[in-house]
C-alpha cells in the first residue's frame, strides 16, 4: 500500500500589522496626549518643570562626565598594565583582551532636558502606546 500524501494550499491572507491596526498611537496622537496632559498644569508650573528638567539633565550630564573620566582613567591604567607588564598580560589574558570596550557614552543614552520635561508633563500617561489604554486613562481628550 502506498502512503497517502495530502497537500494543503497555503493562502496568503494579508493581516494588518499591529501598528497599522489603529491600536498603536501615532506621533500626532502622542503630541495630542502631551498637549492634553499639559492642561493639568498652570503656566508657572510648566515653566518650573522645564527649569527643573534642565537642572536634572545638567546634573545627570555632570555625573556621567565624572563617571566617564573615571572609566577612561581605569581603562588607561589597565591597558598600561597589560602592555607594559608581560607577566600580568600572560596571567590575565582574558582580562587584557577585554579592555578595549567602547566609552560609556556610546553604551548608554543620555536623557535630555526635553526628555525629562516630557516625562513630567505626561506623568502617569508616560509609556502608554496603545490608543485604547490612553483613552481609558484619560490621557487623550474625549
Amino acid at each position: 500500500m502506498k502512503p497517502i500524501v495530502i497537500l494543503f494550499a497555503a493562502s496568503a491572507i494579508a493581516f494588518p500589522s499591529f501598528a497599522q491596526s489603529g491600536f498603536v498611537m501615532t506621533e500626532a496622537e502622542h503630541r495630542l496626549m502631551k498637549e492634553h496632559t499639559s492642561r493639568r498644569f498652570t503656566d508657572a508650573q510648566l515653566r518650573q518643570m522645564w527649569k527643573d528638567s534642565e537642572r536634572v539633565a545638567a546634573s545627570e550630564k555632570a555625573a556621567a562626565d565624572k563617571e566617564e573620566r573615571a572609566y577612561q582613567a581605569k581603562l588607561k591604567s589597565d591597558q598600561s598594565k597589560c602592555s607594559n607588564d608581560i607577566v600580568f598580560a600572560t596571567r590575565n589574558a582574558d582580562f587584557c583582551s577585554s579592555i578595549t570596550l567602547p566609552p560609556i557614552r556610546q553604551v548608554r543614552e543620555m536623557r535630555t532636558a526635553a526628555d525629562i520635561y516630557s516625562d513630567k508633563v505626561l506623568g502617569g500617561c508616560k509609556g502608554i502606546t496603545v490608543k485604547v489604554q490612553a483613552e481609558q486613562a484619560g490621557c487623550l481628550p474625549k
